[in-house]
């Protein structure tokens, strides 16, 4: 319920750049789906989102560009796609 309150209050705020980090991994369906929609619209808006997150397809969904980090160093700043392969071809997914 914290997580649900916290995104609320935040994503409404008029701060040009958003932390969002997991917050689509807890709740349940119709909750993560009014996330998407309010992401979607922060972006829309011209907002800068910084999101983070273990989800292939949410950061397909969301970003253009990454940054891929491994025990605190940056592996790898590139466009999101790149970033997705990197990653995938590291951990063997």
């Amino acid at each position: 319920m914290k997580v649900r309150i916290a995104f609320a209050v935040i994503s409404r705020l008029e701060e040009p750049i958003i932390l969002v980090d997991e917050v689509l991994a807890v709740g349940d369906k119709a909750f993560r789906e009014k996330c998407y929609t309010r992401i979607e619209e922060l972006l829309a808006g011209g907002r800068t989102l910084f999101f983070v997150s273990h989800s292939e397809r949410d950061l397909l969904r969301f970003c253009t560009r990454g940054l891929y980090l491994d025990k605190g160093a940056l592996v790898l700043d590139a466009p999101i796609r790149e970033v997705v392969d990197r990653y995938n071809a590291d951990y063997g997914v």
